[in-house]
């Protein structure tokens, strides 16, 4: 770096030359920004695993809503239910489901900030709420069920009326 360059250049010249030192702190601060960078990379990793399982269990919730419904998905188009209808219930039921797993993912994310001055007494760290961070987070919940409750409410609003009804 530039400021350990400018501290090798002033020692040389101050001990005529000789290198007869090191910089090992440079050193040691490089392989915290390492330690650092994977440790990201992991939680990266833990909540990218974490989301694909919620996703997981909204396809399999909504998959198995579907199954169960059928006839009454052949009832309600027989009296006039159009697609979209079909499409926006199966949809706004998969965004409750992502919804309120949101909810309670941002309760127990609150739990540090709620015990603080614990906290910071028994481990010197005090945690604060990021407003931005949680409205990011929340989003990203009710996204993932979006995505998760699309190709089932496709599924249902596909149906055939008759062959609903006929489903046993």
């Amino acid at each position: 770096t530039v400021v350990q360059q400018q501290l090798e250049r002033l020692i040389t010249g101050n001990h005529r030359g000789a290198k007869d030192y090191s910089f090992q702190l440079f050193e040691f601060l490089g392989e915290i920004t390492r330690m650092i960078g994977n440790i990201s990379l992991l939680l990266g990793v833990v909540a990218a695993l974490s989301l694909s399982v919620g996703a997981l269990g909204i396809f399999n919730t909504m998959l198995a809503g579907f199954h169960d419904r059928v006839r009454e998905i052949g009832v309600r188009k027989a009296l006039g239910a159009r697609r979209f209808q079909i499409l926006a219930q199966f949809l706004s039921e998969s965004v409750v489901l992502s919804s309120l797993g949101g909810i309670v993912g941002l309760a127990i994310g609150c739990l540090p900030s709620v015990f603080g001055e614990q906290l910071y007494r028994a481990v010197s760290i005090r945690p604060a709420l990021d407003l931005t961070g949680m409205l990011q987070a929340f989003s990203i919940s009710v996204v993932v069920g979006v995505l998760a409750g699309l190709w089932p409410a496709i599924q249902a609003s596909r149906l055939d009326a008759v062959e609903a009804l006929r489903y046993e």
